[in-house]
Order: C-alpha cells, then sequence, then structure tokens
C-alpha cells in the first residue's frame, strides 16, 4: 500500500486574499476533525495542502490512494481497517457502487478517521452536488474550491523566488533573482498548469542560467517552452493512464468478461485505431499521407483502422 511519510511541514506559497482564505478555511477543517475535500485544477496544490493539513493535526504519514486503479477500493479498505490518514486521489473516478459504499463505511466510522480527498476538473456546480450529497448523508466532511493561478496573480513572484532560491542552492547555480522584464513575463504567463507549470518554468530557468545573478526574460521564455513540451507529455501520460486504468477496472470488476479478452492487444489496438483516425480527421489527409506521417506501410494504417473491440474477444 503507498505509504507516504511527512518528514516536515509542506511550505504554503501565497500571499493573494484567496490563497489567504484558503487556508484560514484549511485550519477549520483541522479544528473541526472532518473530512476534506479538494476541488480544483490539476497542479493546483491539493496535495501539498492536505499534506499541510496533516502536519497541523499530528500526522506523520498517510496512505495515498489513485480512484483511477482497479484495486483502489481495496486498499482504501485496508486503511479504513486499520484507521490509517488516507487521501483518495480523483475520488470522483469511482463507480457508484463504490462511492456508495464509501459513503456508507465513512458515516459509520466518522469518530476519529483522518481522511481527505481529491476532486479534478470538475465543474463548481458539480462539486456543490456533491458536497450537498455528503450533507444528505450526515457525513462530516468540508469541500474547499483551490482557486488555479491565474486568478490570484499576486502569488507568481512569491513562488517564483521561494522556487528560484530552493533550486539554487540544492544546485549550486549562481541565480539569485529575476529581471524586471522575466518576472513580469511569468507574472503575464496564464499558467494552465498552475503552480506545478510555474516551478517546472522556474526550474528550467535555473538550471539554464550559467552565470549572473538575476535570470533574464529570455531564459524565461525558453523555459517556458521546454516546461510545455514537458506539460503536454505529462497529460498525455495522464490520459494514457486513465484509459488503460479503466479498462483494467472494468475487467476486474467483471469477471465473465474479463476472461474472454485479452486486454493488452485490446489496448493497443483501440490506440492504433484511434491514433490513425486522428491523422485522417484532424490533418485532412489522404490515406498515403496519414501512413507516411505514422511510419507504417498504407496496408498497415487499413488494419489500424479495420480494428474493433470484438476482435480481442
Amino acid at each position: 500500500m503507498p505509504v507516504r511519510k511527512l518528514k516536515e511541514a509542506p511550505v504554503l506559497m501565497g500571499i493573494s486574499e484567496p490563497w489567504l482564505q484558503l487556508t484560514e478555511s484549511l485550519h477549520l477543517v483541522v479544528r473541526d476533525r472532518a473530512g476534506l475535500v479538494l476541488h480544483g485544477e490539476p497542479g493546483v496544490g491539493k496535495t501539498a495542502l492536505w499534506e499541510y493539513a496533516l502536519h497541523l493535526r499530528g500526522q506523520g504519514s498517510y496512505v495515498w490512494i489513485d480512484a483511477r486503479h482497479p484495486r483502489s477500493l481495496a486498499e482504501w479498505t485496508r486503511a479504513i481497517q486499520r484507521r490509517q490518514a488516507f487521501f483518495l486521489y480523483h475520488w470522483h473516478e469511482w463507480p457508484p457502487a463504490w462511492m456508495e459504499k464509501a459513503l456508507t463505511v465513512l458515516r459509520k466510522t466518522r469518530n476519529g478517521l483522518v481522511w481527505g480527498a481529491s476532486l479534478v476538473m470538475m465543474q463548481a456546480e458539480e462539486a456543490r452536488q456533491w458536497w450537498q450529497r455528503w450533507q444528505m448523508e450526515r457525513l462530516p466532511v468540508y469541500l474547499l474550491h483551490v482557486p488555479p493561478l491565474r486568478e490570484r496573480s499576486e502569488d507568481i513572484p512569491v513562488i517564483a523566488q521561494r522556487v528560484l532560491e530552493d533550486t539554487a542552492r540544492q544546485y549550486q547555480r549562481p541565480a539569485r533573482g529575476f529581471t524586471v522584464e522575466a518576472m513580469e513575463r511569468l507574472r503575464l504567463h496564464p499558467w494552465w498548469g498552475n503552480v506545478r507549470e510555474l516551478i517546472e518554468v522556474v526550474k528550467q530557468a535555473v538550471f539554464r542560467q550559467s552565470s549572473g545573478l538575476f535570470i533574464e526574460l529570455a531564459t524565461v521564455q525558453k523555459a517556458i517552452r521546454q516546461a510545455h513540451f514537458i506539460s503536454d507529455r505529462a497529460d498525455l501520460q495522464a490520459q494514457w493512464e486513465t484509459f488503460v486504468s479503466r479498462i483494467l477496472r472494468y475487467l476486474f470488476e467483471h469477471p465473465e468478461v474479463g476472461h474472454r479478452i485479452r486486454p493488452w492487444p485490446f489496448i493497443l489496438g483501440e490506440v492504433r485505431r484511434l491514433t490513425a483516425q486522428s491523422v485522417l480527421q484532424l490533418l485532412q489527409v489522404r490515406e498515403e499521407d496519414a501512413a507516411r506521417i505514422l511510419g507504417v506501410s498504407l496496408r498497415t494504417l487499413r488494419q489500424y483502422l479495420k480494428q474493433r473491440p470484438d476482435h480481442w474477444v
């Protein structure tokens, strides 16, 4: 079971009004000993906030459970039985039956149980509907929205400077700060990857700075381009993992189907088919051109397009 130990208190960086309100609410959650559900976009710092809340409660470790994994219910059940603190990542990915079981168990074992969860990329209204359901179940839980970085731009200089100092100290780099132009570029960037993307950009900028105390605009721009590539690749990997985990979870829940399907040929066949279709539709090219782009023969491309799920049953 993935147990994470807290070696030191997480550092929460921010001076904006939305961030200060959030941290104030976090202290109320700790005082009331209620469950904590954090809602927000990827990369806003939900795990860091959870670990900060755990530190305030005096907890030294917790079980991190990825709800997208087919065995997440078993991991969660063991954590409940052992009365371990746990954080359920992507809780909204659970099937309704699993969710019903979770609500029932949490309602019965709420006294003294330390738990948290995250809801990712969900509309605010949908998140409120979840919270209303928990209230109907009389489940003591706080739902806190973590605002995206673009809604608290005052925090960008604070976070950027702290990450720069930590990275420069760790890797013995000369950088000590940003030029005015470089910091303005950071402040105006939309940061769709939120704090996670900002941290990656600052680290890339520090690594690129071979001399001089202040990171310049050109270095920041190169770091942003590099971080975009890394972020896109990470998003693609996350989508792939979600796709695979949902298939495996379905087979795990339906053994009568699982014993008739070879999962890996099925998954790879679907990826090939969808990739071939995407090249044809998005680029509006002929099959011959699509085959050349993908680096396969025309015959192989047509085989990909003909593949269907029932081929693997």
